[in-house]
């Protein structure tokens, strides 16, 4: 009887074993691996130089770059510029932008959540509810006085839960957490564009204000040097088509300032759009 037993209980084994086999064989979708890093270790083939060459000449004027040296988040504070912090600072606080992509990144980190909680975990739910009631013995036929009203409680819970068997739910939550992990750099990505636009823009503007200033000087040297040739012309000095030729190189410089003025204005509503500002409101400083 016991060999017989035994005998029965392996069939019953094997056909578990079995029913667990396909039910793991039939599991919805493959298990995520994430994708290998890249094996390469710079950007270019050739090792760049350490040192940039200055335009003046001068060696102290230099670039020195530093590959062992990581790059810290806020990298627009290297140029020490109180001024371009804040424009920057700004920018990420009121950017529409960052504000959209934040709101998609909460929007997927719910989502996941409320799956996961939904998938993860029983569902409970309870009931309570309170009822007055009042018997009245004599409908019963018992002669005795009725007691007076009293409360009747009552309760109840229920728990339900969805077995995972082929991992349907288990791939819809993995493929939740990888949209708002995605959405997660994505924000990453923004804030680091909206952060090198700014400055990019900030040091066009600077740029176009410095030449706009050497071009005022250089009108100013120019006209002194006109004042200068109509003095020696009178004088029989110099001929009179040096005046012309003073006077045209004059009116040419004095022609080149409006457009660069209205380069600085694009560059500062460029900015003004980047800080979450209308162009109207936004007071962009010179840095």
């Amino acid at each position: 009887m016991r060999s017989m037993a035994k005998q029965g209980l392996l069939p019953c084994a094997a056909a578990i074993a079995m029913v667990a086999a396909l039910l793991a064989g039939c599991t919805v979708g493959p298990h995520y691996h994430p994708p290998a890093p890249p094996t390469v270790g710079t950007y270019t083939p050739a090792p760049q130089p350490s040192n940039t060459v200055s335009s003046t000449g001068n060696a102290d004027a230099a670039q020195h770059v530093n590959p062992a040296m990581d790059v810290p988040a806020q990298w627009w504070t290297l140029f020490h510029s109180p001024e371009l912090d804040r424009l920057v600072r700004e920018a990420l606080a009121n950017s529409p932008t960052l504000a959209q992509a934040t709101a998609r990144l909460k929007e997927a980190q719910e989502e996941s959540n409320a799956r996961t909680g939904a998938t993860k975990y029983p569902t409970v739910n309870a009931n309570v509810s309170v009822q007055r009631e009042q018997v009245d013995l004599a409908t019963f036929g018992v002669p005795f006085p009725s007691p007076p009203p009293f409360s009747l409680l009552n309760g109840s819970v229920a728990v339900s839960y969805a077995l995972d068997l082929f991992g349907a739910n288990r791939r819809l939550v993995e493929g939740l957490n990888a949209q708002a992990e995605y959405q997660r750099w994505q924000l990453q990505a923004a804030r680091l564009m909206l952060a090198g636009n700014v400055v990019s823009a900030a040091i066009r503007q600077a740029q176009l204000r410095s030449q706009i200033e050497i071009t005022r000087q250089m009108l100013e040297l120019q006209q002194q040097q006109l004042n200068i040739t109509v003095q020696r012309v009178q004088a029989g000095g110099l001929p009179q088509y040096e005046i012309n030729r003073q006077r045209t190189l004059v009116e040419q410089t004095r022609a080149a300032i409006p457009p660069l003025e209205q380069q600085v204005a694009v560059v500062n509503h460029q900015l003004a759009v980047l800080m979450g500002k209308s162009p109207a409101e936004a007071e962009i400083e010179g840095i």
